[in-house]
């Protein structure tokens, strides 16, 4: 896969699951069941493009990757849209993904 169209096809399954999640807190907050629906076929398209990224490329890299950036985009979004605290041992987790996802990732920007 060209690395334009794996970028493409990652940033689909971050927002993918990330809406998911959004969506199923959503449902929690508001008992409305029609957001957990919603937030179910975020997470089947999140699966579905997991397949099309592990197709010819390391899993293990894939699925660091693709966890850790939904890791930081929710922490993101739950700290900005539903008043969540920053803690500083958060933080401090979510800079060591970070540091993580940049190790791990290296490799495939110089292939």
């Amino acid at each position: 896969m060209d690395d334009w169209k794996l970028g493409f096809v990652l940033l689909i399954n971050t927002a993918a699951s990330v809406a998911g999640s959004s969506a199923l807190k959503f449902a929690v907050l508001s008992g409305n069941p029609f957001y957990a629906t919603i937030g179910g076929v975020c997470w089947a398209v999140s699966a579905a493009t997991f397949l099309l990224l592990v197709k010819g490329q390391d899993l293990g890299v894939i699925a660091i990757v693709t966890q850790a950036l939904s890791l930081l985009v929710v922490n993101t979004i739950g700290i900005l849209a539903f008043g969540e605290v920053l803690t500083l041992k958060k933080a401090l987790g979510l800079f060591f993904v970070l540091v993580g996802l940049f190790l791990i990732a290296w490799p495939i920007a110089s292939k």
